[in-house]
């Protein structure tokens, strides 16, 4: 029998990681999983994982060989109404989150980060979308787990909490240390490039009290 009560797909963001705070405090012992996307946010992952004494490990894919379309994020953006360069990565944690929870089948929950309630106040659209690769990703995926009978649920359970409720439930210590800016340079440097020509700095510092700004790096 696994020593943990779930699996947390952990970013290194205000969501996922107010679903680790959580967790925690609920006196859970999660197994929290990261996909290393950037070094930035894996090191910024581990020092929380130091700060909140909980244990989380690294997944990481190399996709160095595959040809890339230098044109596919606006195509993704332009199909699905999205502001920006955007491209699909649930996927990815999805599937890592599938192969913990296949290795821990005793395991019935998994949860994850989201904002649907909104950025700054409830309602103000501004929040996550459930887009539908989501939802048929998650429907697909705890089917599957089924065949080998493993009845996992994915839950979002701060979901209807704002961004910036989520972020005001943090401690000081974990606030220092969000990292969320896809910049490579920003990266280099683990710091987050705090444009708003970046959406995920822009969607960071909109969130955020102003009176709270000093804490992101």
């Amino acid at each position: 029998m696994t020593k943990y009560d779930c699996i947390i797909p952990w970013s290194g963001g205000v969501e996922s990681t107010a679903v680790v705070n959580w967790a925690i405090n609920k006196k859970l012992n999660p197994l929290c999983i990261h996909n290393r996307m950037s070094p930035g946010e894996w090191e910024s992952v581990q020092n929380m994982s130091k700060i909140l004494d909980v244990e989380v490990f690294k997944y990481e894919e190399d996709t160095s060989q595959l040809p890339l379309d230098p044109d596919s994020r606006y195509y993704y953006s332009n199909k699905l109404n999205f502001k920006g360069k955007w491209s699909p990565v649930i996927h990815r944690w999805v599937y890592w989150c599938l192969i913990t929870n296949l290795t821990n089948p005793t395991i019935t929950k998994i949860y994850y980060g989201h904002c649907g309630a909104g950025s700054t106040v409830t309602g103000d659209g501004q929040g996550d979308r459930m887009h539908d690769g989501a939802v048929s990703l998650f429907r697909n995926f705890e089917e599957y787990l089924k065949i080998y009978h493993v009845e996992s649920k994915f839950i979002a359970p701060l979901d209807h909490l704002t961004k910036r409720e989520q972020w005001l439930t943090l401690p000081e210590e974990l606030k220092r240390e969000i990292y969320t800016c896809p910049d490579f340079d920003s990266n280099v440097r683990r710091i987050n490039c705090k444009s708003y020509d970046c959406h995920k700095c822009h969607e960071l510092m909109k969130a955020v009290p102003n009176e709270e700004l000093h804490y992101i790096k």
